[in-house]
């Protein structure tokens, strides 16, 4: 095939738009012809495609995969030859990835990452006991369908636990979510699964990788103390005080603890409030029978009145004044609402004027009174807006790059063999048509031609 987007592949499946791009290949939505459905379509790049190694761990995806019939794993429906190159025929989650749901509306709520969570903790627990190791476990392979369940994808460096270590890569996985022992070039495990399970959900309520030491969830995001016990039991360095499955990992997270703020109530004020006893009644001298049972009345709804008002004391809470964290960095606000008693609520929002990470906005506003205990929501800023990332494949160089300049985003270009005109951009990363943050750089191939050398390879500044 000579066309850079095909139109068909096979004589079954008609190819739509591509969707994603990686190291190993491109994936194309597509319709399947036979059964009226759409698909995706994952297909080798054509310079691996004479690579006898990459064809094998490609067809080593597709057989793994296969394999794996789970509600939370996506499925592998067939795979083919398009010419020379293979490709696999996938399920279409059409709900896009974790990463794209980060970028697009910021950080997951706790019950939204423990549902993320348990979800691939039941994906790994049937990959593992089918003696199927997934080694790259991350937000960009988490896709999510459109009733949102989320399924793990991606079985690319997946490796059976008995497979011929000399067929795969040493260091498999994506860097950042690696375990040490992976990133030490050892073998992988299944706590190496679930150190990756352990950063996604890390990245999932924080939007920043976890790194060698500094593993401490509540420093960076407001969850439980039973959920950050989970995340970093999952981080930690030596595989063995990790946990031992992945339905350890979910038992532990369907748990619930005391420090769970879902559903609780704080009583601080009342237990911090002091205690009040109704004074001794002076000695009454000896009065007429009917006076005495006057005075007696008297006192008696005296004392009641004095008793309900000390209840109603009890009662109500002690209130504080919020504070003003507009501007003022996630983390930090987070910190005093903590310290002031309050529980804080984090929106992540797009704005122009506010730099990522700081307060645009807060709710209740600055000087309303609160009980201790109460929620203070902060709308965090997420950066620019998303803007549709312009579709340049198949132009010429210099038209993508004006497509580019005017959608405000910067490019990288390396040199790529291919079978298009020389000039034309044959490969685009991120894909284009997603949504993404204005000034993102993106990656383009462009054609050298099938007869480039070796020797044209490297990289070239866009410059913009």
């Amino acid at each position: 095939m000579t066309n850079t987007r095909p139109d068909r592949f096979g004589e079954r499946y008609v190819a739509g738009v591509p969707v994603g791009a990686g190291a190993m290949a491109t994936v194309y939505r597509a319709r399947d012809a036979a059964l009226g459905r759409d698909v995706a379509i994952k297909v080798l790049h054509a310079e691996l495609a004479g690579d006898d190694a990459f064809v094998r761990r490609f067809a080593n995806e597709a057989a793994t995969a296969a394999r794996l019939v789970h509600t939370n794993v996506a499925c592998v429906f067939d795979i083919g030859y398009d010419g020379e190159r293979p490709f696999i025929v996938m399920e279409y989650v059409s709900g896009g990835s974790l990463r794209d749901i980060l970028r697009a509306r910021g950080v997951l709520g706790e019950l939204e990452a423990r549902r993320v969570g348990r979800a691939l903790c039941e994906a790994l627990a049937a990959a593992h006991a089918g003696g199927i190791l997934h080694r790259d476990v991350k937000p960009a392979n988490v896709l999510l369908a459109a009733d949102g369940t989320p399924k793990l994808a991606d079985f690319g460096i997946a490796a059976a636990r008995d497979a011929d270590a000399e067929t795969l890569p040493t260091r498999s996985g994506t860097s950042g979510f690696w375990a040490p022992e992976q990133a030490r070039g050892e073998p992988a495990t299944v706590g190496s699964d679930l150190y990756g399970l352990g950063a996604t959900l890390f990245v999932a309520v924080t939007e920043r990788l976890p790194s060698p030491g500094d593993t401490d969830l509540r420093a960076y995001a407001d969850v439980s103390a039973a959920f950050a016990d989970v995340v970093e039991r999952c981080l930690r360095h030596d595989e063995r005080s990790r946990f031992a499955s992945a339905t350890d990992v979910a038992a532990a997270l369907d748990a619930r603890h005391p420090d769970d703020p879902s559903g609780t109530t704080s009583f601080d004020a009342i237990l911090d409030a002091p205690t009040l006893v109704a004074p001794h009644p002076k000695p009454l001298r000896a009065k007429p029978k009917r006076t005495g049972r006057l005075v007696a009345v008297v006192f008696a709804t005296l004392v009641v009145v004095a008793i309900g008002a000390g209840i109603v004391s009890l009662l109500r809470p002690r209130t504080h004044a919020v504070a003003t964290f507009v501007a003022r960095p996630r983390v930090d606000a987070m910190r005093a609402i903590r310290a002031a008693g309050f529980v804080p609520r984090v929106v992540g929002v797009a704005s122009s004027r506010v730099p990522a990470g700081r307060i645009v906005a807060q709710r209740p506003v600055a000087g309303t009174a609160l009980a201790a205990g109460a929620t203070v929501t902060l709308d965090v800023s997420t950066g620019p807006p998303l803007a549709r990332l312009p579709d340049v494949l198949g132009l010429a160089y210099a038209d993508a790059r004006a497509h580019l300049d005017l959608a405000q985003f910067r490019s990288t270009t390396y040199p790529r063999s291919a079978a298009a005109a020389i000039g034309t951009i044959v490969g685009e990363t991120p894909a284009g048509g997603t949504m993404q943050r204005p000034g993102t750089r993106v990656t383009l191939e462009v054609s050298v031609g099938p007869a480039a050398s070796d020797a044209a390879a490297g990289g070239v500044d866009g410059g913009n």
